[in-house]
């Protein structure tokens, strides 16, 4: 007889989330059940009772639960198109409103709000809170940018790849 069944019934459905979130196929997810439910039952008929008794009907639900947590969790933890997009480094164009100006030793930080991010395949993202941080240039001054109320859908030019602090940010907003 197996003590404390919730917590291998847990153990079960976390396994689940964990699988949804490393994004593996349901076929997959499929075949780790039937062969959880083989192992069950070489276990309670063939092991004679020592490891899974009878009388412990329960594990006959822990590949279920397995499922249950995969496909409750499946599309939530997926990660957005716009975070899979920037998987190489691209070019994209950033338009939206400056909301607020910050400024540190060597970085102005641009705060954008209700911003369009367009990638040159043509597709479009929009996003609530962009933050974009620059090293200082002479070009750029957080005086003249203060100033310029003209800095409604001001475009910015960008390379690279989001960080998962950006990420994160961006989800929270």
């Amino acid at each position: 007889m197996i003590k404390r069944p919730l917590c291998l019934m847990l153990a079960a459905y976390v396994a689940g989330i964990i699988l949804a979130w490393q994004q593996i196929s349901i076929s997959l997810i499929l075949l780790l059940s039937l062969l959880v439910y083989l192992i069950i039952f070489l276990l309670i008929f063939l092991g004679k009772g020592k490891i899974i008794n009878r009388h412990d009907r329960f594990v006959w639900l822990l590949p279920l639960l397995l499922l249950i947590a995969f496909l409750a969790m499946g599309e939530r933890i997926n990660k957005p198109e716009l975070y899979n997009s920037f998987d190489e480094e691209i070019s994209c164009e950033l338009k939206g409103e400056i909301a607020k100006v910050a400024e540190n030793k060597n970085i102005i930080s641009l705060y954008l709000k209700d911003s369009i991010i367009s990638i040159g395949d043509g597709k479009e993202y929009l996003c609530e809170k962009i933050i974009i941080k620059e090293k200082h240039s002479k070009s750029i001054s957080s005086k003249s940018i203060k100033n310029d109320k003209s800095h409604i859908s001001n475009t910015a030019l960008s390379n690279g790849k989001p960080t998962a602090s950006d990420h994160e940010r961006q989800e929270n907003a």
